[in-house]
């Protein structure tokens, strides 16, 4: 099985190919599979987000009309006029060992100026959007290669559609990774042609995880395993649960709203700034008594608000459940929060959707209560609970940490300076109806 694109691009295309292996399972048999599907109609939660250029670099990605019916993906630097423009941003999905995985999505290139480059890349395994651009071309390993390719304006400018088969995957992530950029064109005194693409309908085909994976954050006992530990390398190739961040408009009060953003997590490879927050993978944290957890860590937020966390999609199969058994299930988690300072105001919550999306805003959440204050070390459980949706397959449980307020003169702000957003465990409990 190899990968296939349905239209050609001037200039260099690579296309990897993939072949299952024999001893593997490929893609799932009929009523077996699982399909993300992200149409772009609504705000997006992505795994990652590095500017390789520097911290003026960034694009706008912005749910826009892509010319036909429903919404897109824009990626652009026209909106902003940006005239050096590098960005990566990824994403993760859950799935079975050893199984493969198909990968589909439309494609429309609008514009693409002298030596700008679109590419579209993957991994085997949870990895940074940082290793993309220190470690993907090593040498001794590099990653697979890229699934789509393009340094020119095609000729085509329509909608085109990518099809994409990986080979059998060994552990528990996939992650993808979109990777544009466009220098400035030496051959203008003044930039006038801006980067522009268009993406839509997302889908990525999976097998399910069949078992509810390391729920209590034991990381299989693997050692240094804070994010920032192995930031440019594949050293957390073993973890299980993806990694979000909001970009959206939230809700705020009754009639007022927040804006999560990206900003404290545009990582440019400078340590300073990618220590402004660190997904902690700890399998002994001392600062409560010792436990194996997730730790979301955040520091010097310069006033950007951000809603983050964790996720893992697994199959109802996980909890005892047939393809159309009705269940009542319990979603449950153990949680603490500190922070330096006195103002403890951070919302943590647990999130599941019963129908496995990675997207936060379909998702079921917990009380987000804007005045807990914490204390230190304080434990504390959350719950949710729902009924099977019918004809569903699979369900992602989510722990999610909002810090951010919106002050009297409407102007939203942080207020963590250095915060710790840990879990212990998150339990799921599943009844036959």
């Amino acid at each position: 099985m190899t990968g296939r694109l349905g239209f050609m691009c001037r200039g260099p295309l690579v296309l990897a190919a993939a072949v299952v292996g024999l001893a593997g399972r490929g893609l799932p048999a009929a009523g077996e599979g699982f399909t993300y599907h992200i149409p772009f109609e609504k705000p997006m939660s992505w795994s990652g987000v590095m500017l390789p250029w520097g911290g003026d670099g960034y694009l706008d990605w912005v749910i826009a009309d892509g010319g036909k019916e429903g919404k897109a993906l824009r990626i652009t630097s026209a909106l902003r006029k940006r005239a050096v423009t590098s960005e990566i941003r990824s994403l993760m999905f859950n799935h079975e060992p050893e199984t493969s995985a198909r990968i589909q999505l439309d494609i429309k290139p609008v514009a693409h100026p002298t030596g700008s480059l679109f590419m579209i890349r993957w991994f085997d395994g949870y990895v940074t959007t940082e290793a993309f651009e220190k470690s993907a071309d090593d040498a001794l390993a590099p990653f697979p290669s890229p699934i789509y390719q393009c340094s020119t304006q095609p000729e085509d400018q329509g909608w085109h559609h990518m099809d994409f088969r990986t080979p059998r995957l060994k552990h528990t992530i996939l992650t993808i990774a979109f990777m544009i950029s466009q220098p400035p064109d030496p051959s203008k005194g003044e930039q006038d042609q801006f980067i522009d693409y268009l993406l839509d309908n997302l889908r990525v085909e999976t097998v399910p995880l069949s078992e509810y994976m390391d729920p209590g954050f034991d990381w299989h006992g693997k050692g240094g395993g804070k994010m920032n530990d192995w930031r440019w390398t594949t050293g957390g190739a073993h973890v299980d649960w993806c990694d979000f961040m909001d970009e959206v408009e939230a809700p705020w009060g009754d009639d007022r709203t927040i804006p999560y953003g990206l900003t404290s997590f545009r990582d440019t490879g400078s340590r300073l700034l990618h220590m402004k927050h660190n997904y902690a993978h700890d399998t002994v944290n001392t600062r409560v008594g010792g436990a194996s957890v997730i730790a979301l860590v955040r520091r010097d937020p310069a006033d950007a608000p951000a809603s983050w966390g964790i996720r893992q999609t697994v199959s109802y199969a996980a909890f005892g459940l047939g393809p159309e058994e009705d269940a009542h299930l319990e979603v449950t988690i153990k949680y603490a929060f500190q922070q330096e300072g006195e103002e403890k105001r951070a919302r943590l919550q647990v999130g599941c959707d019963p129908e496995g999306g990675t997207l936060t805003e379909n998702a079921l959440w917990s009380e987000e209560n804007p005045d807990v204050n914490w204390k230190d070390g304080q434990w504390r459980t959350a719950r949710l609970e729902f009924d099977r949706p019918k004809g569903a397959a699979a369900l992602t449980v989510f722990f999610r940490c909002r810090d951010g307020v919106v002050g009297k003169d409407g102007r939203a702000r942080a207020t963590v300076g250095v915060g710790r957003a840990i879990a212990d465990w998150i339990i799921v409990k599943a009844t036959k109806k």
